[in-house]
């Protein structure tokens, strides 16, 4: 389903709602009784409309539970949140209370709670998350690199999902495609932006902290160095620009378009938690979002107006069960499934925001780009002692 909406979470309205349902399940059963005493009374027509009550009652008394289970199930995460923090140590009361609010910013930690309180046994592990607390307060904070990888050929992709598959899912973290002259003379860029990585020696700008920086309105490490890319790779006023991301690397995309530093025309982004960020003037922006994915709610809010240029594209994301007890409606994977059910579909809308991209089929030279943090901790060995530096 294409829809110009948003949809955020909110706990209140969620046990408001369940315990309104459940009322009119009450009112429903209490008509549905006085019609069990005048059984003998009716005719066939009768019993039909009784056989329907009885089914709307149970309808009602289903989504009224489910309505409960997913308030709790939220504040249960809220929860969480101050619980995974307090368990990874006194490094984490300054995330703890200074992102308290938006509460987007720090419902993202529940993603990452169970790794959190699993540092407590893995001292490497509690140096790792100090060092996230230290890079969100700033201290921690280091420069960052880009290393161009060797330029190959490459033919512009035609689909939705084949561009979701240009997206670096290992290696370097961003691809940037190059097409000269694809468009009246100047030169397409496009900038394929993976998401979130593991940090095992705090050198990975797409770790947490990136994550947390970016949902509360900060510049974080992995931006920083998609920027540092892109400089590098010499785009500048006269190229069109597109970026294109994954999680994480959505969210960079539609802050880098919102800043204005590049002249990005498009962004187009899977399972983004910053869809409430409002594109930049003329950038056009399309989304694709499962409605089973905890992640995209988490930008804590929505942009305000309407915004003709965006399209967000909604769809369940066939994980069942499994997406409600964990994060599996944000599979990567599954989002390759709906772009090319979307691909499929051919909604006028998102055909007409891929092919504005880049011409299909054109030549151009695409590069992959390896980026990197240079921290206090990526300078240190497993042991502690200082390293050559960063990677």
């Amino acid at each position: 389903m294409v829809t110009s909406g948003f949809i955020s979470v909110d706990t209140d309205r969620l046990f408001t709602a369940a315990a309104a349902v459940w009322d009119r399940a009450e009112q429903l059963q209490s008509c549905l009784d006085d019609c069990g005493r005048h059984d003998g009374l009716g005719g066939e027509g009768f019993v039909q409309a009784r056989g329907a009550l009885a089914v709307l009652v149970e309808d009602c008394v289903r989504l009224a539970r489910t309505l409960r289970q997913a308030a709790e199930r939220s504040e249960e995460g809220e929860t969480a949140i101050s619980a995974g923090l307090s368990a990874a140590g006194p490094g984490f009361a300054p995330v703890a209370s200074g992102y308290a609010e938006p509460v987007g910013a720090a419902a993202f930690v529940v993603l990452a709670t169970e790794r959190v309180v699993g540092a407590r046994a893995d001292p490497r592990s509690a140096r790792r998350y100090a060092a996230i607390a230290a890079r969100l307060s700033g201290a921690g904070e280091g420069p960052v690199s880009a290393r161009a990888g060797d330029p190959e050929p490459v033919r512009a992709p035609a689909t939705l999902a084949a561009h979701l598959e240009r997206i670096p899912d290992g290696g370097p973290q961003l691809r940037i495609d190059r097409y000269p002259g694809s468009r009246g003379g100047s030169d397409t860029v496009v900038a394929y932006i993976s998401g979130t990585r593991d940090d095992p020696d705090g050198s990975e700008p797409f770790d947490l902290s990136s994550n947390l920086a970016g949902v509360s309105g900060r510049v974080g490490a992995s931006q920083r160095a998609v920027e540092q890319a892109l400089s590098d790779a010499g785009v500048a006023e006269g190229d069109r620009v597109h970026l294109v991301g994954y999680s994480q690397g959505a969210l960079i995309a539609s802050r880098i378009a919102a800043d204005g530093r590049f002249p990005v025309e498009s962004t187009t982004g899977f399972g983004s938690p910053g869809d409430g960020i409002v594109p930049g003037r003329g950038v056009a922006a399309l989304t694709v979002r499962h409605s089973d994915d905890p992640v995209p709610v988490l930008s804590g809010g929505e942009p305000s107006g309407h915004d003709p240029g965006r399209v967000v594209v909604t769809a369940p994301s066939g994980a069942g069960a499994a997406a409600a007890v964990g994060a599996a409606g944000h599979a990567r994977e599954r989002y390759l499934r709906t772009a090319s059910a979307a691909d499929r579909a051919a909604d006028p809308r998102v055909v007409g925001h891929v092919s504005a991209i880049v011409p299909p089929g054109a030549v151009g030279e695409s590069r992959g780009y390896r980026l990197t943090e240079h921290t206090e901790l990526s300078r240190r060995g497993r042991s502690g002692a200082p390293s050559s530096g960063g990677r």
